[in-house]
């Protein structure tokens, strides 16, 4: 058996909810449609989500209009299918009740833990010091406190230590507090304490502070509300972690390890399906999951996870509980899957816990919450009214070819460049390796010799490929040069500098028909289900009396947004529901207008 009892601490501080704010909502309508309302909020938000690429009034104009026209389209159609009773679908209802909760966690994280955060004028003043500088450290991880502290003590007399260091640049605010604290306390040359993170020991030893350029320009209030937002964030995570651990005391729970192996033998042909591409993988093994049921079998009605308290869930609840998850599962190895998939199931626990409490201190009452439910809920039915349609569709392999070839250039393989790699902490010892090379010294050895990264070096081939944005200024030098050349020293990172040999190029090309196969289905799937939706509104239409505040969507301000856009604390979830773009010029809607 595997046991759970009182160890979240690693699985709270990852789903925590960093910096989580809300406003109460404006629940202004905008937007009528027979018993749905759209409120101002609602349309502020899903507008802020979208990227627009030219911002000019008319291009802001017909982005409004295209939003209005898909809000009343997804309206309708969740009316429709309430009609067609498609909510009282058992998974439909279990996916309402996923939304309500994950609202729910959301708004228990605001009350509970952000809104009781207090920032004193000492905690600003110490934050600004500590902005002003960089940590120029090198460090040690070991997994023994007595390994710890034999290597410090070596540190402090001056003998050579056998384990090789790490180097890292560190900047306030992006470390754990007692890190921070140990490392902000160090004068040059001196050694921290061993500090335990998670099962491992860290030792850093202070190699010299950086004046950050940046912030020694202004005072402590020019920067007060960005260190307020540091602060913040990692007073939220210790409050957080002490909320959490208390709340789930008594959840302790284990899992019965055969039926866990079943549920993995379950579980993969799904996950390494090799036909499924990078792009958006996640979320269609979620929907593989959805739409698929465990294979019949005695073993599925057996309890998996088995609860201190007696409560437990069998194997076909865990999977229905996976498949509505906002977690992702896209794992890239069978072992990766099978010790990954325990902190979800973990994570799906202190998510129904936290729904409890927030039922039991009355947060379903709250504005936001009733809004989040809404508004995915509306969503879900409509999603759910499309999906029964677009499985009749029958896509030929003609259709996939021609789509194809239509969007042939938004389909590219990426220019890849290979190179040797000669990484070094500081840019003069760049420069030094970047003379002895241009004097005819020979770049392999070199690199072998001296460079930090020697994974890709000490092989028959040596070299790696790397695509545009990759490896930093280092890697973008190594896109302006010709097969042989070199890079001059560019920087990596904060803590890196790296001199390039170009080795080949291989040219940006389009992915084959099979590679983007999966894309290429769903673009063909898009475009029947807008023509059939297209007409199906056509129909039912009349049915519907609809209002449109156009004053004061006109005004509702657009800051700039991007679809892609994730929760921080659910992977699966976009900020705000997708819905697809309706055109604001098809019959449908320009009879909607002229009802009015």
């Amino acid at each position: 058996m595997i046991k759970y009892k009182k160890n979240y601490l690693v699985m709270i501080l990852a789903v925590v909810v960093l910096g989580y704010r809300t406003t109460d909502s404006q629940n202004t309508a905008v937007i009528k449609v027979n018993k749905v309302s759209i409120s101002y909020d609602e349309f502020l938000r899903r507008l802020n989500e979208l990227p627009i690429p030219n911002e000019d009034h008319e291009t802001l104009g017909i982005i409004r209009q295209q939003l209005v026209c898909s809000l009343i389209g997804e309206a309708i159609l969740s009316q429709e299918a309430e009609i067609e009773k498609l909510n009282k679908l058992s998974r439909v209802k279990a996916m309402a009740e996923e939304y309500n909760h994950e609202a729910l966690y959301e708004q228990w994280m605001k009350s509970e833990v952000s809104n009781k955060i207090k920032i004193t004028p000492g905690e600003i003043q110490k934050g600004y010091d500590r902005l002003k500088n960089d940590m120029d450290v090198e460090y040690w991880t070991v997994s023994g406190l007595k390994t710890a502290e034999d290597l410090r003590l070596k540190l402090l007399k001056g003998e050579k230590i056998d384990v090789d260091p790490e180097y890292k640049v560190l900047h306030y605010g992006e470390a754990e507090q007692n890190i921070e604290d140990s490392v902000y306390s160090l004068t040059t040359g001196q050694v921290t304490s061993p500090i335990k993170v998670d099962s491992l020991y860290y030792i850093f030893q202070l190699k010299g502070i950086i004046k950050d350029p940046e912030y020694v320009k202004h005072d402590v209030s020019y920067y007060r509300a960005e260190i307020i937002k540091r602060i913040r964030a990692k007073k939220e995570v210790h409050l957080a972690a002490y909320k959490l651990a208390s709340l789930m005391k008594n959840s302790s729970f284990i899992i019965e390890e055969d039926l866990y192996r079943y549920l993995l033998s379950q579980l993969e042909p799904i996950i390494f399906n090799s036909k499924l591409t990078e792009v958006d993988k996640a979320s269609i093994i979620q929907q593989e999951l959805y739409s698929k049921s465990l294979e019949p079998g005695n073993m599925n009605n057996v309890p998996l996870v088995i609860f201190k308290n007696g409560k437990v869930w069998t194997v076909k609840e865990v999977w229905e509980k996976l498949a509505i998850s906002p977690y992702p599962i896209n794992y890239n190895t069978p072992d990766e899957l099978k010790y990954g998939l325990q902190g979800i199931i973990k994570q799906i626990v202190l998510l129904e816990n936290i729904a409890r409490d927030a039922v039991k201190k009355h947060l379903d009452k709250a504005n936001y919450v009733q809004f989040e439910t809404q508004m995915w809920g509306r969503n879900l039915l409509a999603e759910t009214l499309l999906d029964k349609t677009s499985g009749s569709f029958d896509i030929t392999n003609k259709d996939i070819i021609e789509a194809y070839e239509k969007h042939k250039s938004d389909f590219m393989n990426p220019e890849k460049r290979k190179v040797l790699q000669l990484v070094v902490r500081t840019k003069e010892f760049a420069e030094e390796l970047y003379k002895k090379i241009t004097d005819g010294g020979d770049f392999l050895t070199l690199a072998k010799k001296y460079s930090m990264n020697q994974i890709y070096l000490n092989k028959k081939d040596p070299g790696i490929f790397i695509t545009p944005g990759y490896f930093g200024d280092a890697g973008k030098a190594a896109f302006a040069i010709k097969p042989g050349e070199i890079t001059k020293p560019e920087k990596v990172d904060d803590s890196s500098y790296a001199v390039l040999k170009l080795l080949e190029v291989d040219g940006a090309a389009p992915k084959t028909v099979d590679q983007v196969h999966d894309e290429l289905y769903a673009m063909c799937r898009d475009k029947m289900t807008k023509e059939y939706v297209n007409n199906y509104l056509t129909k039912v239409i009349k049915k519907y009396r609809i209002d449109i505040d156009w004053k004061i969507i006109n005004e509702i301000p657009y800051t700039g947004g991007d679809m892609a856009v994730r929760k921080t604390h659910f992977p699966l979830r976009n900020a705000v529901p997708y819905f697809p773009f309706f055109d604001y010029k098809a019959k449908w809607f320009r009879e909607a207008l002229s009802m009015k």
